[in-house]
């Protein structure tokens, strides 16, 4: 009987324990410091996406001259969810192919749980920060928020570069006219490290500065001292006529040679490394997003005690926000590969965040699931077949139950694909997500205004193609039938389409959006609520 007490006693208590600290939707749940919650296999994480936000895929790098910056966005939840995590990555999108970024970046974070608020300090293990190699992908721990559908919150990305040193605090430039052959005019300067043969990146001042500019009244020179950097066993000069046009003026081969005279001597040449990060999403500085430029050096601005500015800027931020989904036996998130129809191009009036193009898969999805864009203008089926070159994207689609892929219509058009051709491109990229254990549809394609007579024989025989489900994928989602006047007439619906009579207008995305019955699943139809989480 004492043994039999002794259970009860237990089970009274976690049952007392459970019912005084619930964990509900907008409440933090009471958990430890967050630097010490385990990680849930923090490099690999499969949990769903549970927030939305255009665009997740990094389209470039950034240029700017500071050694780091932080930057402000806004995101929705887009279901009720907890225990969030931020995905961060270092590869960006070049000429149709994901990239390493060129250097390993140093990034920290923290969520405003809604924008305004003192922001939650994320972290990667014990640290606050993580470093990404190039071409990496690091999940964070999960935070202790909560949210509830629809829940707008802010997120504070800080990245730096990992091999910089304030050795440019005390640089001078002395011009000294009357020796020398240097034109007179403004010049600019950058001075980067190396490290043991590498060349690991730029000296800054404590502004986070790169670029020192200094002005010749006539011909001469100028005279260029800096500061030691600690581990710096050379440097690198580079000149040039404006902010981040400099290219490589000379070199020393020690790390405590601190002077160079430049006097007209030698004409600079080859183009300066980017030590940059990558970034693609675009901030709306009406709405309160922006960036901070790093100054004063070492300032954290993820903790809230500082504001950052409202700006227009491009940012790196998360590409994949996920978490734990409350209150549904079948989680799930989107993401949908394609070319600009499918990024949303000049669709732009239902944005809530200004700026962002949205799209037809935007407008039905936000508030609803949680999604991934992973689509770029002028991409084609061709060039996502070829799994090498788009690494990168496949490494973000852990977590993603469902896949729409709207390729095509680039193919057919400027890369001159047969339908033949096309077909076999989507099998290839259909057998790829499906050995990821994706569910895979694929949209029809819309009728075209600059197709010649072929281009548009090959769009009908690749609709046909998709209905009848050769491929044997999940199903298709019937756009065209939409926007065309009668199934394969190849007449656009007047009014729906930009003056380029390729992208849908606002008007013909939210067409779409609104249709019933375009989802085809094994004969039957069904709304988009067919992808909601239930």
């Amino acid at each position: 009987m004492r043994h039999l007490g002794f259970v009860i006693l237990v089970i009274l208590i976690c049952r007392l324990g459970i019912a005084q600290n619930p964990i509900t939707a907008g409440q933090l749940p009471r958990v430890l410091d967050p630097r010490y919650v385990p990680t849930i296999n923090s490099t690999t994480s499969a949990l769903p996406i549970v927030a939305n936000r255009n665009n997740s895929l990094y389209a470039g790098q950034n240029l700017d001259a500071y050694c780091e910056q932080t930057y402000r966005t806004f995101h929705t939840a887009a279901v009720n969810c907890a225990d969030i995590q931020l995905t961060f990555s270092n590869f960006f999108e070049s000429s149709s192919t994901d990239t390493l970024g060129t250097c390993s970046i140093v990034v920290s974070c923290s969520i405003e749980p809604t924008i305004g608020t003192t922001p939650i300090l994320c972290y990667f293990g014990g640290s606050r920060s993580v470093t990404i190699a190039p071409g990496g992908t690091v999940t964070s721990n999960p935070i202790p928020i909560a949210f509830v559908a629809g829940t707008q919150f802010a997120i504070r990305t800080r990245v730096q570069h990992l091999s910089t040193d304030v050795f440019l605090a005390g640089m001078t430039g002395t011009p000294v006219t009357g020796t020398g052959t240097l034109a007179a005019g403004t010049y600019w300067y950058r001075i980067s490290q190396i490290v043991n043969g590498v060349e690991t990146g730029f000296g800054f001042d404590s502004n986070c500065t790169y670029d020192h500019s200094y002005q010749l009244s006539a011909t001469g020179q100028i005279v260029l001292n800096w500061s030691q950097s600690a581990n710096a066993t050379g440097y690198r000069i580079y000149r040039g006529s404006a902010s981040t046009t400099e290219t490589l003026l000379a070199s020393i081969g020690n790390g405590v040679t601190l002077t160079y005279t430049d006097d007209g001597s030698v004409t600079p040449s080859g183009a300066q490394p980017n030590f940059g990060w990558p970034t693609g999403l675009a901030t709306n500085s009406s709405l309160g997003e922006g960036k901070n430029n790093g100054y004063p050096f070492g300032r954290d601005y993820t903790t809230g005690a500082f504001s950052i500015p409202s700006n227009n800027s491009v940012a790196y931020s998360p590409t994949a926000i996920r978490g734990r989904v409350m209150g549904t036996t079948r989680p799930r998130s989107m993401a949908w590969i394609g070319d600009s129809i499918a990024y949303g191009s000049l669709d732009s009036t239902s944005s809530p965040y200004g700026n962002d193009q949205n799209g037809y898969l935007y407008r039905v999805f936000t508030g609803h699931v949680g999604t991934l864009n992973l689509t770029k203008g002028g991409t084609t089926a061709l060039t996502q077949a070829l799994y090498s070159n788009h690494w990168g994207r496949y490494l973000e689609l852990r977590g993603i139950t469902d896949v729409i892929c709207e390729f095509g219509t680039n193919d057919l058009g400027g890369s001159g694909r047969t339908a033949t051709q096309l077909e076999a491109d989507l099998q290839t990229i259909y057998a790829e997500l499906k050995a990821h254990g994706i569910r895979v549809f694929q949209a029809t394609l819309l009728p075209r205004g600059d197709y010649n007579f072929s281009q548009e024989g090959y769009r009908v025989a690749v609709n046909t193609w998709i209905r009848s489900n050769v491929a044997s994928i999940d199903g298709y989602i019937e756009v065209a039938n939409v926007l065309e006047v009668g199934q394969n007439t190849s007449v656009q619906l007047d009014g729906n389409f930009n003056l380029d009579l390729v992208h849908p207008n606002a008007v013909g995305h939210a067409a779409i959006a609104a249709a019933r019955g375009l989802v085809k699943v094994s004969g039957s139809s069904y709304d988009w609520s067919y992808f909601y989480p239930n």
